[in-house]
């Protein structure tokens, strides 16, 4: 899986690189898994809602197109 997450170095933060690396971020105690969307849309991600987007949810998906899905 990892061989397929992008990662735009010169864009985001340092904490959405480490979460992207890892495959994991937690938000608000809540765990999710980070998924590469090469399209570039919203689409199945948890914060499809970019009004109500997490500022880190944001950094994630702009720093390669991934999306959060939850841990299960």
């Amino acid at each position: 899986m990892e061989s397929l997450i992008i990662i735009r170095l010169e864009m985001g933060e340092p904490e959405a690189k480490e979460a992207i690396l890892k495959g994991l971020v937690t938000i608000n105690d809540i765990e999710y898994i980070v998924h590469p969307q090469l399209n570039g849309s919203c689409d199945g991600c948890v914060f499809e809602d970019k009004e109500h987007c997490p500022k880190i949810a944001l950094d994630i998906c702009c720093t390669g197109g991934n999306i959060l899905k939850y841990k299960l």
